[in-house]
């Protein structure tokens, strides 16, 4: 309902095709990424198009993302810190 006023679109995947990621978070489109145990990793950060601007992770780390290649690329990294409680 919040974003039903704006042009953005959220698209839940389930990391179940790694291809299928692939093709959805390279979209030219892609403005966030919020990932619960999706890892970002540094080859993925590369093919993200410029439009994304933050990666959100929903726990406790940054484990899961290569804050260095997101960092390279102008792109936010963010976190949960009080997620477990």
């Amino acid at each position: 309902d919040l974003l039903r006023s704006t042009p953005f679109e959220l698209v839940v995947v389930v990391d179940d095709a790694k291809a299928d990621l692939r093709s959805l978070l390279t979209k030219p489109s892609v403005v966030a990424i919020i990932t619960v145990e999706t890892a970002i990793r540094a080859e993925l950060v590369a093919e993200l198009p410029s439009s994304c601007r933050v990666i959100t992770r929903l726990g406790v780390g940054f484990d899961l993302i290569d804050v260095r290649a997101c960092r390279e690329r102008q792109i936010t990294v963010c976190y949960v810190p009080d997620y477990g409680t």
